[in-house]
């Protein structure tokens, strides 16, 4: 699953798939405002080429989905916006572990090339030097899998009883595949699916999104988006989904 909001027109997205890699991407972009990101089970990698930074962004973030986690001390910083971010999406049937400085320098090489072409036949040419990958276990997978497919709008102790485990024995699994338990990624999942929504049809409803997302009416949805976003459904969607190219921008491209 992509990340809506990466991919928005204003952002300047480019993707490519990297060779070998099952559903994993490099991307770029040039965010006119700071970047959202809503965990999925993936893993994103996103290195700052003016402030020469690293981020991972990985399961339950601490302190609002406006702010990521900056992998080498594992805190949480606001990232800037308006210079270009380089990025690498890992599925979450992978799991990847790295060495920080040698992937900070590997990063400080990919960006050394002039265009996008050049640095996404650089990325799936070397990428396996330094990530390290290794198969998510099969049933957090297929758990996943069917989370996604419904949106988020599924019950877990059903889901845990379908698999033989119990409730307790999923949450320890999704915890350490993907950094939150299973009822976490299911509002995540469905906050996606809304955002998603919102970017491919800026005119429905929010009673609307509610109502195919299976919430119990808007103020609800409406809430638990405040919760998890930090601003509303209509603010994001009037900031990040409606505005023109460039008003308001701060960044130089």
């Amino acid at each position: 699953m992509k990340q809506p909001i990466f991919q928005l027109v204003q952002n300047r997205y480019q993707e490519r798939q990297i060779d070998g890699w099952k559903e994993c991407w490099y991307y770029e972009m040039t965010p006119f405002l700071p970047p959202i990101y809503i965990p999925d089970g993936g893993c994103e990698l996103l290195w700052d080429t003016r402030e020469k930074r690293l981020y991972f962004l990985h399961g339950d973030m601490i302190g609002g989905l406006f702010e990521l986690q900056r992998a080498e001390f594992g805190s949480v910083y606001p990232l800037p916006q308006g210079g270009k971010l380089l990025g690498i999406h890992i599925d979450s049937g992978y799991q990847a572990s790295y060495n920080i400085e040698e992937l900070e320098c590997w990063l400080k090489k990919l960006g050394g090339y002039d265009f996008f072409a050049e640095r996404a036949a650089f990325c799936s040419r070397s990428l396996d030097k330094v990530l390290k990958r290794s198969s998510t276990v099969f049933l957090a997978d297929c758990v996943l899998k069917q989370i996604r497919d419904a949106q988020g709008r599924v019950v877990v102790d059903n889901l845990a009883a379908e698999y033989h485990y119990t409730s307790r024995q999923l949450e320890r699994l999704f915890r350490k595949m993907y950094g939150c338990t299973p009822k976490r990624m299911c509002q995540f999942i469905r906050l996606l699916s809304a955002v998603e929504m919102m970017r491919l049809s800026p005119d429905l409803s929010f009673s609307g999104i509610a109502q195919q997302l299976g919430y119990s009416d808007t103020s609800h949805f409406q809430r638990e988006f405040k919760r998890f976003m930090g601003v509303t459904p209509g603010k994001l969607r009037e900031e990040y989904i409606l505005k023109p190219i460039g008003e308001g921008s701060s960044g130089d491209g």
